[in-house]
């Protein structure tokens, strides 16, 4: 299943039921509903697992004049709710039933007490096994955390030693241990039920398991700690010893987020108060979001993927491409179906390689695409190969119900490619048969223009391409790896040595060309791009040696992106420019 399709959105801005005013805290009950402290509407909305409005009660505290802003929320083991909250400099924690009233059954009036002012950000925790309300913040002088009873009387507080800096929120996880998360320099404190510090973790940044201005903290039923990456739009798992384990949520997707919550089947739940929405996210394994890192050289990039089945996950991605309107579409051989993403790297869409009118789904080895956006994939299945002509949805069948074309291939035992050439609609073919390497150019239907090649010119071709000049350019194994042909399949010239210098080049597997007709060269045995002029002189290299792992599919969108496939690692990176680095 599509994230699109298991994640569900609501709310925008508005004061209407199931709209926010800067929705911030959130928590799911053991029964399944979605309670949020709208804070700007001074109001808690509560909604079911679809999203679907519910009811709502103003934060009124009672026996004042008081409704007040909800900042917080928790729910302790009897199912009320403890709501943090503020009315100008006033602070206050007040419990209610789940239906929002301030009142018992017996008319016995639900807890509240007020708290001293404080100019810091504050969030309220609940240690279930003792019926303790845990509240961050302090005063001017110090950052604390208060343990109180339920009548606000306090038990302790821990902090005073200047390990905290800015708590910002806390949660008790099943051992009764206090996590507390904090601004800087260490995200994640653990604290022993006597306030001890036990370990600290996280780092400012944006790689993995780093942090940017994290919101809020939870924890799910296996003890491990989610935390609302606010600066890095996303959400982080880490073990309940500080490990991390992967992102859930989209980055560059997600607004900021800022309140978040674990339902009993694991989905978390989050509040973006930039945008006024709430989101439920699948928190699922096998399923893939992107992230986007700096290297060591400043490079920017996007990278998503790992092994799986999920939706933004592979079993050897292979071929890419980046159509006009900026879509990535990625041969997925081993799931034998072609994913296609956003230029955020973003899960759009999927279908399998449906080979028309047989019972084979084939492994898809390699994509391009025509004038008319029109898909072309090789593909394999067995010993028999495939050209099928797919639309940009993945059907077989085109608006007006006729069918696409598809042809099969002589068997080969060598890796082959596939490349159009756009002016005179033809689909260009690397490979050959027992005797010789050579290149088939073909008619939609499959039917042969010509051949070249078999005069000895190539020894294994890969991949090609075809110029704006209408010029082949087929990528070979060895001894130059860079052949220019005219039209007819005459050679004009070569390029390309082995090696590890500039230009040189180990092991390519794929070629394309930007805007401008520099030709870009996904270096497999060098772990890097390399770039050229139209003409084949040596420009720079793209991307990252020993550090991209093995780059075999290769794209450059209208824009000038970079976006390769790592065979080896199961991943897609998109970087985001083509600049020598």
């Amino acid at each position: 299943m599509a994230p699109q399709s298991s994640t569900i959105k609501f709310g925008g801005k508005g004061t209407g039921p199931g709209k926010f005013n800067t929705p911030r805290g959130v928590l799911v009950s053991y029964d399944n509903e979605i309670f949020v402290s709208d804070m700007g509407n001074r109001r808690v909305q509560v909604f079911n697992m679809e999203g679907v409005f519910l009811r709502e009660f103003p934060t009124v505290v009672p026996k004042t004049a008081h409704v007040m802003k909800p900042y917080d929320i928790t729910i302790d083991g009897s199912g009320h709710l403890w709501v943090l909250g503020r009315d100008g400099a006033a602070e206050f924690v007040v419990q209610y039933n789940k239906e929002g009233k301030t009142q018992e059954s017996d008319g016995t009036p639900t807890n509240k007490f007020s708290l001293p002012p404080s100019g810091r950000a504050r969030g309220i925790g609940l240690d279930r096994s003792r019926q303790h309300i845990l509240v961050t913040g302090g005063d001017a002088s110090s950052a604390v955390v208060k343990i109180l009873e339920h009548d606000g009387s306090l038990v302790r507080e821990f902090g005073q030693d200047g390990v905290l800096k800015h708590p910002r929120d806390v949660t008790v996880n099943k051992d009764g241990n206090i996590l507390v998360l904090d601004k800087d320099p260490k995200f994640v404190h653990v604290y022993d039920k006597e306030g001890k510090l036990q370990n600290s973790f996280g780092i400012p940044g944006t790689g993995d398991g780093q942090m940017k201005a994290p919101r809020n903290i939870c924890h799910d039923n296996a003890g491990n700690i989610v935390v609302a990456d606010w600066g890095n739009r996303r959400v982080e798992m880490f073990t309940s010893k500080g490990e991390h384990m992967r992102h859930v949520g989209i980055r560059d997707g997600m607004g900021q987020v800022h309140g978040v919550a674990i339902a009993p089947d694991g989905k978390v739940v989050v509040t973006d108060w930039v945008n006024h929405e709430v989101t439920i996210l699948p928190n699922d394994e096998d399923v893939s979001y992107p992230i986007r890192e700096k290297t060591s050289t400043g490079t920017s990039l996007i990278k998503f993927g790992g092994r799986g089945s999920g939706p933004g996950k592979f079993v050897t991605p292979r071929g890419v491409l980046v159509s006009y309107d900026n879509e990535i579409f990625v041969t997925d051989m081993g799931n034998k179906r072609v994913q296609v993403f956003d230029m955020e790297g973003v899960f759009r869409r999927e279908f399998p390689t449906v080979v028309p009118k047989t019972d084979t789904v084939m492994k898809p080895y390699d994509i391009t695409i025509d004038g008319g956006g029109q898909l072309w994939v090789l593909g394999r299945e067995g010993s028999a190969e495939f050209v099928v002509q797919y639309t940009k949805e993945g059907s077989t069948i085109v608006s007006n119900g006729q069918p696409t074309n598809k042809f099969s291939l002589p068997p080969d035992g060598r890796a082959r490619g596939i490349g159009l050439d756009r002016r005179r609609q033809h689909i260009l073919v690397t490979g050959g048969d027992g005797s010789g390497a050579i290149v088939k150019v073909l008619e939609h239907d499959g039917s042969l223009v010509r051949e070249f090649g078999q005069d000895g010119e190539l020894a294994h071709p890969r991949d090609l391409t075809v110029n704006k000049d209408g010029t082949i350019l087929v990528l070979d194994r060895d001894p130059e790896f860079v052949h220019f042909y005219d039209e007819t399949g005459k050679l004009l010239s070569s390029f390309g040595s082995p090696g590890t210098g500039d230009g040189q080049m180990k092991h390519p597997r794929n070629i394309c060309h930007d805007n401008t007709g520099n030709i870009v060269v996904a270096d497999w045995g060098n772990r890097r791009i390399e770039m050229f002029t139209p003409e084949g002189k040596h420009m720079h290299h793209v991307g990252i040696k020993d550090g991209m792992g093995e780059v075999h599919g290769i794209a450059v969108a209208p824009d000038g992106k970079v976006v390769l496939s790592d065979w080896v690692n199961d991943t897609v990176t998109i970087l985001q420019n083509s600049e020598a680095v």
